[in-house]
């Protein structure tokens, strides 16, 4: 999921355009000066073509030495102490560079980097490279120690309609018309902690004066702002700006003034598609429609714990070789159960859905009482309590089968999306049909994530699109050990802390039963320019002892990096 705008300030960075031209010319301008004094004519030296003068070299920085930021800890490190880094093959990797160097060849350290990057086409060459230009930095927790939780997502596969009727009922929401955004620097400092004065300018809330035409009075301590994602989801009520519909809301208002990309037929379905930011839809006419993350509606994120069932592929008549998803099927997941089956090493066991979430014990699923209650239960029970007298009842199925199924459906619908009212979030998406069908959706950084190299991070810790590596061990010891180099190309809801990722697996039933496996304890390390860290290595970020507050995260970041001092202006959560 993405999040919202800041630009952070930004540390001071190592210059070294004065090195752009080596000893040698600078010697032989000396000497033509010294031989024009003495009356001789010198001979011209040959002029440098500065297209084929190497860039300068930047020291390594030294080993052992600390970075601290506030969200976590890094140590320089070398690349012969990283477990499994002569064994994986960079080769499945070097595509997911790629991608990531689509975003970061515009940074000014990065654009000959990525250069090389493109004209790599070798893996032991690539690994040359990275040992050559970037300093590995250990990362670690705030308290100094070095593992952390690995979780995993994937993309799904929903069944749904263009139109609502029969069992596809539960509309699929584009952003809605009705949310403004206020973003949290355009509120005046002197009212971050009460009301603001603010008024539309398009879907924009920006300052104005009391008693403003069209100002709406805002009052902060309704919402909670998140750390990352610096804008407020505001619904406009008379003159008040107040916090945008929660999922309770949604569900219950029945449809709300946003566009509908298409009906699912089951709210838990969309609910894991939510949780996981993408997902496809199949239509009845076999064309899929790929979502995308577009927006969410504000409301902190409380996962609940949901299971999948039936992760088989059928083969599909006609095509050699070819298989066709099926889409999962989703429960609630029992309670005590979520645990139990992620540490189960049975692949059919309903692993827990939650994606990065910490695991919670839902309601007790009452589907089962409940198609009990409302199903027809034949002559006999129909007739139990009635007098002798009474002329028997007709079965229920005799009397009206149609109405009595479609009861049914209409109550375990409801019955399935209350149950998930208790997270207020709730996300709303965009078509993406531009993308391929063989590449993964689009992640944080704005490229198409890589299955098996791309991880969803926290962006004050780990810089979007560079390179990691993870070292995670999963939670039944005979599986592979992940030893991998890895991309940080998204971020997600309830990824926060140092060391703390979400591995992508890609598309489908397969990939839905790899996610909601890996529940791993694990490393990581992240790589970073060598000119990059020298800057770090000069400001107050190694400064031990020092009263200036560490700053927010190891490489600035326009979008995910909000300035220090706003953190003190925060309003406290209701």
């Amino acid at each position: 999921m993405q999040v919202s705008r800041q630009a952070p300030s930004r540390p001071l960075r190592l210059s070294l355009s004065s090195r752009n031209h080596p000893a040698w010319v600078w010697t032989g301008a000396v000497s033509a000066w010294l031989l024009a004094a003495c009356g001789s004519t010198p001979t011209q030296e040959p002029q440098a073509d500065a297209s084929q003068v190497p860039p300068p070299v930047v020291a390594a920085a030294p080993v052992g030495s600390d970075i601290a930021t506030r969200n976590a800890l890094f140590k320089v490190s070398t690349f012969d102490t990283l477990p499994g880094w002569q064994q994986d093959n960079l080769g499945e990797a070097w595509a997911a560079f790629k991608e990531s160097c689509k975003a970061l060849e515009r940074k000014p350290n990065w654009k000959k980097l990525c250069a090389d990057v493109k004209a790599t086409k070798d893996p032991k060459a690539g690994r040359a490279l990275l040992e050559r230009e970037f300093t590995l930095l250990t990362v670690q927790n705030t308290d100094k120690t070095r593992e952390g939780d690995i979780t995993g997502y994937y993309e799904p596969l929903l069944n749904g309609r263009t139109v609502k009727g029969g069992d596809f009922v539960v509309p699929v929401y584009g952003v809605p018309n009705d949310m403004y955004f206020l973003d949290w620097k355009n509120v005046p400092t002197t009212q971050r902690k009460g009301v603001a004065t603010m008024r539309p300018n398009g879907r924009l809330l920006v300052a104005a004066q009391p008693g403003e035409l069209g100002a709406v009075k805002v009052d902060l301590r309704k919402f909670t702002l998140d750390t990352l994602d610096r804008r407020l989801r505001v619904r406009l009520e008379g003159d008040q700006g107040l916090p945008y519909y929660n999922r309770a809301d949604i569900q219950r208002l029945g449809q709300i003034d946003a566009p509908v990309l298409a009906w699912v037929d089951d709210p838990l379905a969309l609910y894991a598609m939510q949780i996981q930011g993408a997902g496809r839809i199949r239509m009845a006419d076999g064309s899929t429609v790929r979502l995308q993350y577009a927006d969410q509606n504000g409301q902190p994120f409380k996962p609940m714990q949901l299971a999948a069932q039936g992760n088989e592929r059928i083969q599909t008549r006609g095509i050699q070789g070819a298989q066709m998803e099926v889409p999962e099927t989703f429960e609630l997941a029992p309670v005590g159960d979520a645990a139990e089956a992620t540490d189960s090493a049975e692949p059919d066991a309903a692993e827990p859905l939650t994606r990065g979430g910490v695991r919670k014990a839902p309601a007790p699923n009452e589907s089962d009482a409940l198609v009990n209650a409302l199903l027809p239960q034949g002559p006999k029970a129909a007739n139990k309590g009635r007098s002798k007298s009474a002329p028997p009842a007709p079965p229920a199925s005799e009397a009206n089968p149609d109405a009595t199924v479609a009861a049914v459906g209409r109550k375990l619908l409801a019955q399935r999306a209350k149950a998930i009212e208790t997270d207020p979030s709730y996300v709303f998406f965009r078509v993406a049909n531009d993308l391929p069908q063989n590449v993964g959706p689009m992640g944080a950084l704005g490229v198409p994530l890589t299955a098996g190299r791309s991880l969803a991070v926290d962006p004050r810790v780990m810089p979007l699109g560079y390179p990691v590596f993870l070292d995670a061990q999963g939670t039944d010891r005979k599986q592979t050990r992940m030893q991998r180099l890895m991309f940080a190309q998204d971020t997600g809801g309830a990824i926060r802390g140092a060391v703390r990722a979400d591995y992508f697996w890609g598309y489908g039933s397969d990939a839905g039963r790899q996610a909601r496996q890996t529940k791993h304890r694990g490393r990581m390390w992240v790589m970073v320019p060598h000119a990059e860290v020298q800057a770090l290595l000069s400001t107050k970020l190694v400064v031990r002892g020092s009263k200036a507050p560490d700053p927010e995260c190891l490489v600035p970041d326009d979008d995910y990096c909000a300035a220090a001092q706003d953190a003190a202006d925060l309003p406290e959560s209701p």
